[in-house]
């Protein structure tokens, strides 16, 4: 008799995968008074993605769908987080499970 194994899949939330950051380069007067007060000579302006892959697989255990270091969007760690699939999701903030998260 064959016994089914439990699937394992550990994610990591990554919140700078989820918005985008633009540079915008200063002109004229702007530009003049911010090399006078010593600042960048652009701003940065932080928009939201609409769809993010921001769930960063770190380690699977009898899981064929998903390979370590891979990035989900919501909706597949929706599907692998519902009650009828035989995946068991542990899900960290960033630097929770990897090591090699350098500050």
């Amino acid at each position: 008799m064959k016994v089914k194994k439990k699937s394992k899949i550990v994610l990591e939330y990554f919140s700078g995968e989820a918005r985008t950051v633009k540079r915008i380069v200063l002109k004229g007067a702007a530009l003049a008074k911010a090399k006078k007060r010593g600042e960048p000579s652009y701003i940065q302006k932080k928009t939201e993605v609409k769809n993010p892959k921001a769930w960063k697989v770190v380690y699977t255990e009898n899981h064929v769908g998903v390979v370590p270091g891979q990035f989900l969007q919501e909706s597949h760690v929706k599907l692998l987080c519902d009650k009828i699939s035989t995946v068991d999701v542990v899900i960290g903030e960033q630097g929770f499970f990897s090591k090699d998260n350098r500050w």
